[in-house]
Protein backbone atom coordinates (compact mmCIF):
# COMPACT_ATOMS: atom_id res chain seq x y z
CA UNK A 1 0.00 0.00 0.00
CA UNK A 2 1.35 3.36 -0.94
CA UNK A 3 1.15 6.14 1.67
CA UNK A 4 1.37 9.67 0.32
CA UNK A 5 3.02 12.60 2.06
CA UNK A 6 -0.38 14.25 2.44
CA UNK A 7 -1.65 11.25 4.39
CA UNK A 8 1.34 11.50 6.71
CA UNK A 9 0.55 15.15 7.40
CA UNK A 10 -3.16 14.60 7.85
CA UNK A 11 -2.79 11.63 10.20
CA UNK A 12 -0.09 13.24 12.30
CA UNK A 13 -2.02 16.47 12.66
CA UNK A 14 -5.20 14.64 13.66
CA UNK A 15 -3.33 12.63 16.22
CA UNK A 16 -1.82 15.73 17.78
CA UNK A 17 -5.18 17.52 17.86
CA UNK A 18 -6.84 14.56 19.61
CA UNK A 19 -4.08 14.37 22.18
CA UNK A 20 -4.31 18.10 22.74
CA UNK A 21 -8.13 17.96 23.17
CA UNK A 22 -7.85 15.13 25.69
CA UNK A 23 -5.27 17.05 27.67
CA UNK A 24 -7.37 20.22 27.60
CA UNK A 25 -10.46 18.33 28.83
CA UNK A 26 -8.48 16.84 31.69
CA UNK A 27 -7.03 20.24 32.51
CA UNK A 28 -10.58 21.72 32.57
CA UNK A 29 -11.75 18.97 34.92
CA UNK A 30 -8.82 19.67 37.19
CA UNK A 31 -9.55 23.39 37.35
CA UNK A 32 -13.34 22.95 37.95
CA UNK A 33 -13.10 19.87 40.14
CA UNK A 34 -16.00 18.35 38.18
CA UNK A 35 -16.07 15.14 36.20
CA UNK A 36 -18.06 16.78 33.39
CA UNK A 37 -19.01 20.21 32.18
CA UNK A 38 -21.86 19.27 29.85
CA UNK A 39 -24.44 16.51 29.88
CA UNK A 40 -23.01 15.17 26.67
CA UNK A 41 -19.74 14.31 28.42
CA UNK A 42 -21.52 11.87 30.79
CA UNK A 43 -25.32 11.70 30.16
CA UNK A 44 -26.07 9.20 32.93
CA UNK A 45 -24.06 11.04 35.57
CA UNK A 46 -25.54 14.38 34.44
CA UNK A 47 -29.12 13.08 34.81
CA UNK A 48 -28.33 11.71 38.26
CA UNK A 49 -26.74 15.00 39.32
CA UNK A 50 -29.77 16.93 38.06
CA UNK A 51 -32.11 14.78 40.16
CA UNK A 52 -29.89 15.16 43.23
CA UNK A 53 -29.65 18.95 42.82
CA UNK A 54 -33.45 19.17 42.50
CA UNK A 55 -33.84 17.12 45.68
CA UNK A 56 -31.35 19.33 47.53
CA UNK A 57 -33.30 22.40 46.38
CA UNK A 58 -36.52 20.82 47.72
CA UNK A 59 -34.88 20.24 51.09
CA UNK A 60 -33.66 23.84 51.15
CA UNK A 61 -37.21 25.06 50.43
CA UNK A 62 -38.62 22.81 53.15
CA UNK A 63 -36.06 24.10 55.64
CA UNK A 64 -37.04 27.64 54.65
CA UNK A 65 -40.66 26.74 55.41
CA UNK A 66 -39.58 25.28 58.74
CA UNK A 67 -37.84 28.48 59.70
CA UNK A 68 -40.83 30.56 58.66
CA UNK A 69 -43.20 28.29 60.59
CA UNK A 70 -40.97 28.38 63.66
CA UNK A 71 -40.95 32.18 63.62
CA UNK A 72 -44.75 32.37 63.21
CA UNK A 73 -45.43 29.80 65.93
CA UNK A 74 -43.05 31.58 68.29
CA UNK A 75 -44.97 34.79 67.69
CA UNK A 76 -48.24 32.97 68.36
CA UNK A 77 -46.82 31.58 71.58
CA UNK A 78 -45.98 35.11 72.71
CA UNK A 79 -49.50 36.25 71.82
CA UNK A 80 -51.07 33.34 73.73
CA UNK A 81 -49.01 34.22 76.78
CA UNK A 82 -50.46 37.74 76.57
CA UNK A 83 -54.00 36.35 76.30
CA UNK A 84 -53.40 34.13 79.32
CA UNK A 85 -52.17 37.08 81.38
CA UNK A 86 -55.26 39.11 80.50
CA UNK A 87 -57.68 36.27 81.28
CA UNK A 88 -56.01 35.61 84.62
CA UNK A 89 -56.23 39.30 85.51
CA UNK A 90 -59.91 39.37 84.51
CA UNK A 91 -60.56 36.31 86.61
CA UNK A 92 -59.04 38.02 89.65
CA UNK A 93 -61.23 41.07 89.03
CA UNK A 94 -64.33 38.87 88.78
CA UNK A 95 -63.51 37.10 92.03
CA UNK A 96 -63.03 40.43 93.80
CA UNK A 97 -66.22 41.89 92.32
CA UNK A 98 -68.16 38.86 93.51
CA UNK A 99 -67.69 40.18 97.05
CA UNK A 100 -71.11 41.60 98.08
CA UNK A 101 -69.42 44.36 100.07
CA UNK A 102 -67.82 46.03 97.03
CA UNK A 103 -69.47 49.44 96.53
CA UNK A 104 -70.88 50.73 93.26
CA UNK A 105 -68.06 53.25 92.67
CA UNK A 106 -65.45 50.50 92.89
CA UNK A 107 -67.53 48.30 90.61
CA UNK A 108 -67.71 51.13 88.04
CA UNK A 109 -63.94 51.55 88.17
CA UNK A 110 -63.51 47.83 87.69
CA UNK A 111 -65.89 47.97 84.72
CA UNK A 112 -63.61 50.56 83.06
CA UNK A 113 -60.58 48.35 83.72
CA UNK A 114 -62.34 45.36 82.16
CA UNK A 115 -63.21 47.46 79.07
CA UNK A 116 -59.51 48.36 78.75
CA UNK A 117 -58.54 44.71 78.97
CA UNK A 118 -61.07 43.97 76.23
CA UNK A 119 -59.22 46.44 73.99
CA UNK A 120 -55.91 44.79 74.96
CA UNK A 121 -57.33 41.40 74.03
CA UNK A 122 -58.51 42.76 70.69
CA UNK A 123 -55.07 44.22 69.99
CA UNK A 124 -53.45 40.82 70.54
CA UNK A 125 -56.05 39.18 68.31
CA UNK A 126 -55.00 41.58 65.53
CA UNK A 127 -51.27 40.89 65.90
CA UNK A 128 -49.14 40.85 62.73
CA UNK A 129 -46.24 38.61 61.82
CA UNK A 130 -42.79 39.68 60.64
CA UNK A 131 -44.14 40.21 57.10
CA UNK A 132 -46.98 42.44 58.23
CA UNK A 133 -49.63 39.75 57.77
CA UNK A 134 -52.33 39.25 60.38
CA UNK A 135 -51.26 36.37 62.60
CA UNK A 136 -54.73 34.98 63.36
CA UNK A 137 -56.48 35.56 60.00
CA UNK A 138 -55.76 32.10 58.60
CA UNK A 139 -55.60 32.07 54.80
CA UNK A 140 -56.97 35.64 54.70
CA UNK A 141 -53.69 36.86 56.15
CA UNK A 142 -53.94 40.29 54.53
CA UNK A 143 -57.33 40.92 56.18
CA UNK A 144 -57.58 42.33 59.70
CA UNK A 145 -58.71 39.48 61.92
CA UNK A 146 -61.20 41.27 64.20
CA UNK A 147 -63.11 44.53 64.45
CA UNK A 148 -65.33 45.99 67.18
CA UNK A 149 -68.44 48.04 66.43
CA UNK A 150 -69.95 50.92 68.43
CA UNK A 151 -71.92 48.46 70.59
CA UNK A 152 -68.80 46.57 71.57
CA UNK A 153 -69.62 43.56 69.40
CA UNK A 154 -66.47 41.94 68.01
CA UNK A 155 -66.59 40.30 64.57
CA UNK A 156 -64.09 37.91 62.99
CA UNK A 157 -63.16 38.70 59.36
CA UNK A 158 -60.41 36.14 58.78
CA UNK A 159 -60.55 32.62 57.43
CA UNK A 160 -61.36 29.67 59.66
CA UNK A 161 -58.92 27.57 57.61
CA UNK A 162 -55.46 27.33 59.12
CA UNK A 163 -52.46 27.89 56.85
CA UNK A 164 -50.15 24.89 56.42
CA UNK A 165 -46.63 24.63 55.02
CA UNK A 166 -44.74 21.65 53.64
CA UNK A 167 -41.81 20.69 55.85
CA UNK A 168 -41.09 17.22 54.49
CA UNK A 169 -42.21 14.71 51.89
CA UNK A 170 -45.96 14.49 52.38
CA UNK A 171 -45.71 16.26 55.74
CA UNK A 172 -47.21 19.64 56.54
CA UNK A 173 -47.35 21.65 59.75
CA UNK A 174 -50.01 24.18 60.68
CA UNK A 175 -48.93 27.78 61.00
CA UNK A 176 -50.60 30.13 63.51
CA UNK A 177 -54.05 29.03 64.72
CA UNK A 178 -56.99 30.99 63.39
CA UNK A 179 -58.67 33.71 65.41
CA UNK A 180 -61.78 31.55 65.45
CA UNK A 181 -59.94 28.68 67.14
CA UNK A 182 -58.22 30.92 69.69
CA UNK A 183 -60.85 33.53 70.52
CA UNK A 184 -64.22 32.28 69.28
CA UNK A 185 -64.27 28.57 70.01
CA UNK A 186 -65.40 29.09 73.60
CA UNK A 187 -68.39 27.30 75.14
CA UNK A 188 -70.80 29.26 77.29
CA UNK A 189 -71.29 28.44 80.96
CA UNK A 190 -69.26 25.53 82.23
CA UNK A 191 -68.81 24.09 78.74
CA UNK A 192 -71.75 21.67 79.06
CA UNK A 193 -74.54 24.01 80.11
CA UNK A 194 -75.12 27.58 81.22
CA UNK A 195 -77.48 28.77 83.96
CA UNK A 196 -78.89 32.28 83.83
CA UNK A 197 -81.03 34.13 86.35
CA UNK A 198 -84.40 35.35 85.10
CA UNK A 199 -84.43 39.11 84.69
CA UNK A 200 -87.69 39.29 86.66
CA UNK A 201 -86.37 37.62 89.80
CA UNK A 202 -87.09 39.53 93.01
CA UNK A 203 -85.21 37.50 95.61
CA UNK A 204 -81.51 37.39 96.39
CA UNK A 205 -80.79 33.92 95.10
CA UNK A 206 -77.45 33.44 93.36
CA UNK A 207 -76.93 30.38 91.19
CA UNK A 208 -73.71 28.41 90.80
CA UNK A 209 -72.51 27.36 87.32
CA UNK A 210 -72.88 23.65 88.20
CA UNK A 211 -71.37 20.62 86.53
CA UNK A 212 -72.24 17.30 84.92
CA UNK A 213 -72.02 14.47 87.46
CA UNK A 214 -73.47 11.69 85.30
CA UNK A 215 -72.65 12.12 81.59
CA UNK A 216 -74.89 9.18 80.67
CA UNK A 217 -77.91 10.98 82.18
CA UNK A 218 -77.19 14.46 80.81
CA UNK A 219 -79.33 14.87 77.70
CA UNK A 220 -78.23 18.36 76.68
CA UNK A 221 -81.79 19.71 76.85
CA UNK A 222 -83.19 22.97 78.26
CA UNK A 223 -84.61 23.13 81.78
CA UNK A 224 -85.95 25.73 84.17
CA UNK A 225 -85.45 25.79 87.91
CA UNK A 226 -88.45 27.36 89.61
CA UNK A 227 -88.40 28.45 93.24
CA UNK A 228 -91.59 27.39 94.98
CA UNK A 229 -93.26 26.74 98.34
CA UNK A 230 -94.13 23.41 99.88
CA UNK A 231 -97.63 23.01 101.22
CA UNK A 232 -99.16 20.73 103.82
CA UNK A 233 -102.12 20.04 101.57
CA UNK A 234 -103.22 16.43 102.03
CA UNK A 235 -106.06 15.20 99.87
CA UNK A 236 -106.84 12.36 102.26
CA UNK A 237 -107.32 14.78 105.15
CA UNK A 238 -110.70 15.98 103.85
CA UNK A 239 -113.54 14.65 106.03
CA UNK A 240 -117.14 15.79 106.60
CA UNK A 241 -119.02 15.52 109.92
CA UNK A 242 -122.77 16.20 109.55
CA UNK A 243 -124.45 16.08 112.95
CA UNK A 244 -128.13 16.67 113.75
CA UNK A 245 -129.97 17.95 110.71
CA UNK A 246 -128.89 16.40 107.46
CA UNK A 247 -127.16 19.35 105.81
CA UNK A 248 -125.62 19.75 102.36
CA UNK A 249 -122.15 20.33 103.71
CA UNK A 250 -119.53 21.68 101.36
CA UNK A 251 -115.87 22.62 101.34
CA UNK A 252 -114.39 25.50 99.37
CA UNK A 253 -110.72 26.18 98.56
CA UNK A 254 -109.57 29.65 97.52
CA UNK A 255 -106.19 30.89 96.29
CA UNK A 256 -105.55 34.62 96.51
CA UNK A 257 -109.29 35.31 96.76
CA UNK A 258 -110.35 33.10 93.85
CA UNK A 259 -112.26 29.84 94.39
CA UNK A 260 -110.26 27.05 92.80
CA UNK A 261 -112.24 24.03 94.04
CA UNK A 262 -115.59 23.24 95.66
CA UNK A 263 -116.46 19.83 97.09
CA UNK A 264 -119.72 18.47 98.40
CA UNK A 265 -120.10 16.00 101.23
CA UNK A 266 -118.78 12.69 99.98
CA UNK A 267 -116.61 14.15 97.22
CA UNK A 268 -112.91 13.27 97.14
CA UNK A 269 -109.82 14.62 95.43
CA UNK A 270 -106.30 13.42 94.74
CA UNK A 271 -103.31 15.69 95.01
CA UNK A 272 -103.11 15.73 91.24
CA UNK A 273 -106.76 16.80 91.08
CA UNK A 274 -106.11 19.65 93.48
CA UNK A 275 -103.01 20.78 91.55
CA UNK A 276 -104.94 20.69 88.27
CA UNK A 277 -107.76 22.79 89.70
CA UNK A 278 -105.33 25.34 91.17
CA UNK A 279 -103.38 25.64 87.92
CA UNK A 280 -106.60 26.05 85.95
CA UNK A 281 -107.16 29.38 87.73
CA UNK A 282 -103.53 30.52 87.45
CA UNK A 283 -104.49 33.25 85.01
CA UNK A 284 -106.52 34.87 87.79
CA UNK A 285 -104.62 33.91 90.90
CA UNK A 286 -101.07 34.06 89.47
CA UNK A 287 -100.38 30.73 91.16
CA UNK A 288 -99.83 27.30 89.66
CA UNK A 289 -99.29 23.98 91.41
CA UNK A 290 -97.18 20.86 90.93
CA UNK A 291 -97.10 17.49 92.70
CA UNK A 292 -94.01 15.43 93.33
CA UNK A 293 -93.57 12.46 95.67
CA UNK A 294 -96.77 13.19 97.63
CA UNK A 295 -96.05 16.89 98.12
CA UNK A 296 -98.05 19.72 96.52
CA UNK A 297 -95.98 22.80 95.62
CA UNK A 298 -97.28 26.29 94.84
CA UNK A 299 -95.44 28.60 92.45
CA UNK A 300 -95.93 32.31 91.90
CA UNK A 301 -96.13 32.69 88.13
CA UNK A 302 -95.23 36.35 88.58
CA UNK A 303 -92.04 36.79 90.65
CA UNK A 304 -92.47 39.39 93.36
CA UNK A 305 -96.21 38.79 93.75
CA UNK A 306 -95.70 38.32 97.48
CA UNK A 307 -97.22 35.77 99.84
CA UNK A 308 -99.81 33.28 98.65
CA UNK A 309 -103.07 33.25 100.61
CA UNK A 310 -105.01 29.99 100.95
CA UNK A 311 -108.54 30.21 102.38
CA UNK A 312 -110.61 27.16 103.30
CA UNK A 313 -114.33 27.51 104.03
CA UNK A 314 -117.25 25.30 105.17
CA UNK A 315 -120.58 25.78 103.44
CA UNK A 316 -124.10 24.49 104.10
CA UNK A 317 -123.65 23.84 107.82
CA UNK A 318 -126.66 24.51 110.11
CA UNK A 319 -125.66 22.65 113.26
CA UNK A 320 -122.95 23.93 115.57
CA UNK A 321 -121.30 20.53 115.59
CA UNK A 322 -121.17 20.22 111.82
CA UNK A 323 -117.56 20.21 110.74
CA UNK A 324 -115.19 19.78 107.80
CA UNK A 325 -111.51 18.96 108.14
CA UNK A 326 -109.83 20.66 105.20
CA UNK A 327 -106.91 19.70 103.03
CA UNK A 328 -104.55 21.51 105.39
CA UNK A 329 -105.83 19.61 108.42
CA UNK A 330 -107.71 22.47 110.06
CA UNK A 331 -111.30 21.96 111.35
CA UNK A 332 -113.99 24.24 109.95
CA UNK A 333 -117.25 24.83 111.90
CA UNK A 334 -120.04 27.32 111.88
CA UNK A 335 -118.24 29.29 114.56
CA UNK A 336 -115.03 29.07 112.55
CA UNK A 337 -116.33 28.95 109.03
CA UNK A 338 -113.05 29.75 107.32
CA UNK A 339 -109.33 29.38 107.92
CA UNK A 340 -106.75 31.51 106.13
CA UNK A 341 -103.17 30.32 105.64
CA UNK A 342 -100.47 32.61 104.29
CA UNK A 343 -97.49 31.12 102.52
CA UNK A 344 -94.46 33.39 102.82
CA UNK A 345 -92.97 34.91 99.66
CA UNK A 346 -89.54 33.47 100.43
CA UNK A 347 -89.19 30.13 98.70
CA UNK A 348 -88.57 26.92 100.60
CA UNK A 349 -88.61 24.52 97.66
CA UNK A 350 -87.38 24.14 94.10
CA UNK A 351 -88.88 22.54 91.01
CA UNK A 352 -87.21 21.57 87.74
CA UNK A 353 -89.33 21.77 84.60
CA UNK A 354 -88.28 20.46 81.19
CA UNK A 355 -88.76 22.32 77.91
CA UNK A 356 -92.35 21.03 77.62
CA UNK A 357 -93.25 22.33 81.07
CA UNK A 358 -93.35 18.87 82.65
CA UNK A 359 -92.06 18.50 86.20
CA UNK A 360 -88.78 16.60 86.33
CA UNK A 361 -87.59 16.92 89.92
CA UNK A 362 -88.41 18.77 93.11
CA UNK A 363 -86.91 19.23 96.55
CA UNK A 364 -86.64 21.33 99.66
CA UNK A 365 -84.64 24.51 99.27
CA UNK A 366 -81.82 25.36 101.62
CA UNK A 367 -79.08 27.83 100.70
CA UNK A 368 -76.17 26.09 99.04
CA UNK A 369 -77.86 22.66 99.00
CA UNK A 370 -77.29 20.67 95.80
CA UNK A 371 -80.02 20.68 93.18
CA UNK A 372 -79.56 17.56 91.07
CA UNK A 373 -81.43 16.45 87.95
CA UNK A 374 -80.76 14.99 84.51
CA UNK A 375 -77.20 14.06 85.45
CA UNK A 376 -76.17 17.58 86.48
CA UNK A 377 -75.87 19.45 89.75
CA UNK A 378 -75.99 23.07 90.77
CA UNK A 379 -76.91 25.08 93.85
CA UNK A 380 -78.58 28.36 94.73
CA UNK A 381 -77.46 30.47 97.64
CA UNK A 382 -79.19 33.37 99.32
CA UNK A 383 -82.90 33.98 99.78
CA UNK A 384 -84.78 33.48 96.51
CA UNK A 385 -88.47 34.29 96.43
CA UNK A 386 -91.29 32.08 95.28
CA UNK A 387 -91.49 32.46 91.51
CA UNK A 388 -87.82 33.25 90.90
CA UNK A 389 -86.49 31.25 88.00
CA UNK A 390 -83.16 30.14 86.57
CA UNK A 391 -82.84 28.78 83.03
CA UNK A 392 -80.53 25.90 82.18
CA UNK A 393 -79.45 25.81 78.54
CA UNK A 394 -76.92 23.56 76.79
CA UNK A 395 -73.69 25.43 76.19
CA UNK A 396 -73.41 27.34 72.95
CA UNK A 397 -70.39 28.57 71.06
CA UNK A 398 -69.38 32.12 71.89
CA UNK A 399 -66.22 34.22 71.86
CA UNK A 400 -63.99 35.53 74.61
CA UNK A 401 -64.80 39.08 73.61
CA UNK A 402 -68.52 38.54 74.33
CA UNK A 403 -67.66 37.12 77.76
CA UNK A 404 -65.44 40.07 78.63
CA UNK A 405 -68.00 42.56 77.30
CA UNK A 406 -70.75 40.92 79.36
CA UNK A 407 -68.42 41.06 82.35
CA UNK A 408 -67.88 44.80 81.93
CA UNK A 409 -71.60 45.45 81.47
CA UNK A 410 -72.50 43.50 84.62
CA UNK A 411 -70.22 45.76 86.70
CA UNK A 412 -71.37 49.08 85.28
CA UNK A 413 -74.90 49.13 86.68
CA UNK A 414 -74.39 51.78 89.34
CA UNK A 415 -76.07 51.39 92.72
CA UNK A 416 -77.49 47.89 93.10
CA UNK A 417 -80.46 46.59 95.02
CA UNK A 418 -79.98 43.27 96.83
CA UNK A 419 -81.81 41.52 94.01
CA UNK A 420 -79.64 43.20 91.34
CA UNK A 421 -76.48 42.34 93.24
CA UNK A 422 -77.59 38.71 93.43
CA UNK A 423 -78.20 38.71 89.66
CA UNK A 424 -74.74 40.26 89.14
CA UNK A 425 -73.15 37.58 91.30
CA UNK A 426 -74.87 34.87 89.26
CA UNK A 427 -73.54 36.54 86.11
CA UNK A 428 -70.02 36.76 87.56
CA UNK A 429 -70.14 33.07 88.46
CA UNK A 430 -70.81 32.34 84.78
CA UNK A 431 -68.08 34.77 83.68
CA UNK A 432 -65.51 33.10 85.93
CA UNK A 433 -66.51 29.71 84.55
CA UNK A 434 -66.17 30.96 80.97
CA UNK A 435 -62.83 32.62 81.67
CA UNK A 436 -61.65 29.29 83.06
CA UNK A 437 -62.91 27.67 79.87
CA UNK A 438 -60.99 30.21 77.82
CA UNK A 439 -57.82 29.54 79.80
CA UNK A 440 -58.27 25.80 79.34
CA UNK A 441 -58.76 26.31 75.60
CA UNK A 442 -55.59 28.41 75.38
CA UNK A 443 -53.69 25.67 77.23
CA UNK A 444 -54.88 23.10 74.68
CA UNK A 445 -53.76 25.32 71.81
CA UNK A 446 -50.44 26.02 73.51
CA UNK A 447 -49.84 22.29 73.97
CA UNK A 448 -50.59 21.65 70.30
CA UNK A 449 -48.35 24.55 69.35
CA UNK A 450 -45.50 23.00 71.36
CA UNK A 451 -46.08 19.73 69.53
CA UNK A 452 -45.81 21.52 66.19
CA UNK A 453 -42.57 23.23 67.24
CA UNK A 454 -41.14 19.84 68.25
CA UNK A 455 -42.21 18.45 64.89
CA UNK A 456 -40.35 21.27 63.15
CA UNK A 457 -37.17 20.53 65.12
CA UNK A 458 -37.32 16.82 64.30
CA UNK A 459 -38.11 17.49 60.64
CA UNK A 460 -35.26 19.99 60.37
CA UNK A 461 -32.82 17.43 61.79
CA UNK A 462 -34.12 14.80 59.37
CA UNK A 463 -33.88 17.21 56.42
CA UNK A 464 -30.33 18.18 57.38
CA UNK A 465 -29.27 14.53 57.55
CA UNK A 466 -30.92 13.84 54.21
CA UNK A 467 -29.32 16.93 52.67
CA UNK A 468 -25.90 15.75 53.83
CA UNK A 469 -26.53 12.33 52.35
CA UNK A 470 -27.69 13.80 49.03
CA UNK A 471 -24.63 16.03 48.82
CA UNK A 472 -22.34 13.06 49.43
CA UNK A 473 -24.00 11.14 46.62
CA UNK A 474 -23.84 14.22 44.37
CA UNK A 475 -20.17 14.61 45.12
CA UNK A 476 -19.52 11.02 44.16
CA UNK A 477 -21.39 11.56 40.89
CA UNK A 478 -19.95 14.88 39.71
CA UNK A 479 -16.76 15.57 41.64
CA UNK A 480 -13.55 14.59 39.91
CA UNK A 481 -10.71 12.47 41.36
CA UNK A 482 -7.97 15.11 41.44
CA UNK A 483 -5.10 12.64 41.91
CA UNK A 484 -6.34 10.50 39.03
CA UNK A 485 -6.79 13.58 36.83
CA UNK A 486 -3.30 14.86 37.62
CA UNK A 487 -1.78 11.49 36.71
CA UNK A 488 -3.90 11.33 33.55
CA UNK A 489 -2.91 14.87 32.53
CA UNK A 490 0.75 14.02 32.98
CA UNK A 491 0.36 10.94 30.78
CA UNK A 492 -1.61 12.90 28.20
CA UNK A 493 1.02 15.64 28.05
CA UNK A 494 3.74 13.05 27.49
CA UNK A 495 1.65 11.45 24.76
CA UNK A 496 1.06 14.86 23.17
CA UNK A 497 4.79 15.64 23.25
CA UNK A 498 5.59 12.24 21.70
CA UNK A 499 3.05 12.85 18.94
CA UNK A 500 4.52 16.29 18.25
CA UNK A 501 8.09 14.97 18.12
CA UNK A 502 7.05 12.05 15.90
CA UNK A 503 5.28 14.46 13.54
CA UNK A 504 8.40 16.63 13.32
CA UNK A 505 10.63 13.66 12.54
CA UNK A 506 8.30 12.29 9.91
CA UNK A 507 8.00 15.77 8.41
CA UNK A 508 11.78 15.93 8.03
CA UNK A 509 12.13 12.62 6.12
CA UNK A 510 13.30 13.06 2.45
CA UNK A 511 14.43 10.43 -0.14
CA UNK A 512 17.34 12.57 -1.24
CA UNK A 513 18.70 12.38 2.34
CA UNK A 514 19.33 8.68 1.72
CA UNK A 515 21.26 9.11 -1.53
Amino acid sequence: MRVSTADFYRTGLANMMNKQAEAMQTQTQLSSGKRFETAGQDPLAAATAQRLNARIAELAAQNGNIEQARTTLSMEETALNGVTDILNELREIALAANNPTMDSNTLAAQATLVENRLDDLLAIANSRDENGNYLFSGYSEATQAFSKDANGVVTFHGSQSQRNVAVGDGQTVGMADTGFAVFQNLRSGNGDFAIDANAGNTGTGTVKPGEVIDPSAWDGQSYEIQLASRTAIDASALTFTDNGTDDALGYQLEINGTVVDTLAEGDTRTLDDIATNITAQAGTTGVSAEVKDGVLYLVNDNPGAGPITIRESITGATDATDAVVGFLGGTLRNANSSIETNIDAEADAWLVMDSTGALVEAGTYATGTAIEFAGITTAITGAPENGDRFTVEPSERQDLFATVKRFADSLAGGALTPTQRAAMQSELNQVIEELDGGLAGIDVIRTDLGTRLSTLDRREDANSALDLQMRKVLSSVEDADIAELATRLSEQMLALQAAQQSFIRIQGLNLFDLL
